[in-house]
């Protein structure tokens, strides 16, 4: 544990994205349990956090960006957003900070804090191990701690004198926590007790995931739907955003927008098309097969190509270091391709079993149980008076 810090009037903290304002306000409830509530915090986040007492400068609503090539065109933006936060630590002679993920903003508004002398925490490792591992030199120089989600993450930065923790993957708990308050509708929607086989499409959030991935997922399901038509199709919507995205496209009558507790689908679902992210770890943790599919911009594909460490770009394939599930990107994701990948992981016993053995494993690399404690266990003990 680091030396105490002795507070002073507040603490700066900042997420970019949905997922970092969710863990945000889960860290803020916990640490304002062990006394945090004696100080003041303010910066960038969402809803959630705002909710958990944080004074929102900017929602995350206006920082979201994806893909290189978007986020260089809104470079000017957000350094002007960079600099407003940088001159509002220097008035405010905060404590700390506590950048929650978001590295491309987050790492540059490091470096600006620690020549304030202001200590800099990092809650989510940025992706070295995939790309762009030149940014850990960055760390080593302006970062006090980085609280990472994996295991394996730590004697990374061990080996090159970087202080980490493990506090674990929060959506372990999230799923946890799901699956016990609502284990009697999961046993009444899941097979045997549900005759017709169920798939679960997740085209991805973003007005861009949705309009590159959706019409592909509908030809998909199509096709399977004719050849096997005792099998449905269930779309998990998490926000009213992504349901009015997904309301611009026709679905057929066998494919469903599941609005409320979206996680139902992947608790009930035989197999599942994920697009790349958060969502195929979510999958494993639910053991559930699933391919994954993912495409973007050809400038933003070609330069990833160039950047990228490792042939995957799957989490669970990450963790695993191997193709426990297959990826269907860019120019490979097409329909046949999918849809005979999509019968293996739907009927196939054996290549289903293998499959869910390394979930298994996976899920022991990001298992702790409550990362959102110990994440305020921790900067309650950095910060306390």
């Amino acid at each position: 544990m680091p030396s105490k810090i002795p507070a002073r009037k507040s603490i700066l903290i900042v997420a970019g994205e949905t997922s970092g304002d969710l863990l945000g306000a889960a860290i803020l409830q916990q640490w304002n349990k062990k006394g945090g509530k004696k100080l003041s915090f303010w910066g960038f986040g969402g809803g959630l956090m705002k909710n958990a007492g944080v004074e929102i400068l900017r929602d995350i609503r206006e920082l979201s960006v994806i893909g290189f090539w978007e986020a260089l065109a809104n470079y000017k933006r957000l350094s002007s957003y960079l600099d407003e936060l940088v001159d509002e630590a220097a008035k405010r002679n905060i404590a700390g900070a506590v950048l929650i993920d978001y590295p491309g903003f987050n790492l540059k508004l490091a470096k600006k804090l620690k020549a304030l002398k202001i200590p800099v925490y990092q809650v989510v490792s940025p992706q070295l191990w995939a790309w762009h591992f030149s940014r850990i030199h960055t760390i080593r120089k302006y970062v006090d701690r980085v609280l990472c989600l994996y295991k394996f993450e730590l004697k990374m930065y061990q080996d090159h004198g970087i202080e980490a923790e493990f506090i674990g993957h929060p959506v372990v708990q999230k799923i946890a926590d799901f699956q016990k308050s609502h284990a009697g509708e999961i046993a009444r929607l899941s097979r045997p007790k549900r005759k017709y086989r169920k798939v679960a499409l997740l085209p991805g959030s973003r007005k861009s995931e949705i309009s590159r991935h959706l019409p592909f997922l509908i030809e998909v399901a199509a096709r399977f739907h004719q050849l096997h038509p005792d099998t449905l199709f269930e779309i998990p919507s998490a926000s009213d955003h992504t349901s009015v995205l997904i309301g611009q496209y026709r679905l057929p009558a066998f494919i469903s927008v599941r609005e409320e507790a979206p996680y139902m689908t992947l608790a009930t679902s035989d197999s599942a098309i994920v697009c790349s992210g958060t969502a195929t770890l979510e999958c494993a943790l639910f053991n559930l097969p699933f391919l994954l599919i993912y495409k973007t911009s050809w400038a933003t594909w070609f330069l990833g190509k160039k950047l990228i460490r490792i042939p995957y770009i799957g989490l669970v394939n990450i963790l695993r270091n191997s193709f426990v599930t297959k990826e269907f990107i860019q120019s490979d994701m097409e329909e046949s391709a999918v849809f005979t990948e999509l019968e293996n992981i739907t009927f196939d016993k054996d290549y289903i079993a293998k499959m869910q053995n390394e979930f298994a494993k996976v899920k022991a690399e990001v298992y702790s149980k409550n990362p959102a404690l110990l994440a305020a266990a921790f900067f309650s003990g950095v910060f306390k008076n």
